[in-house]
């Protein structure tokens, strides 16, 4: 198993379609699958995305918009890991990877 955590290319996207859609298939989310899936992990005011990779395929993804309320703020959106097999699957694999800083990747 080789997870890594890197900035998400346009190349990713439908790996992250599809694991987004495993994850709606078991849990729901998000919970109106969109029209466009591809879109809505390209929202507006996209600041970056990243995604998390196991063996080169895609188990995970998050991202941050601008919001330009009351005062400039990122929010964290779109998170998600992808359906494993217990602790040895995509989920305990970006548990452990995502909690430690994946230096130089951002």
């Amino acid at each position: 198993m080789d997870p890594r955590i890197r900035r998400r290319s346009p190349d990713d996207l439908p790996g992250c379609v599809a694991a987004l859609a495993a994850v709606h298939g078991t849990d729901r989310y998000p919970m109106v699958w969109p029209g466009d899936p591809a879109g809505w992990l390209a929202p507006d005011g996209l600041l970056g995305a990243w995604v998390a990779t196991v063996d080169d395929v895609v188990a995970g993804h998050v991202l941050l918009t601008a919001d330009v309320g009351i005062a400039p703020v990122a929010t964290v959106g779109r998170l998600f890991v992808a359906p494993g097999d217990g602790a040895g699957g995509s989920r305990g694999c970006c548990s452990t990877t995502c909690g430690s800083t994946p230096g130089g990747t951002g």
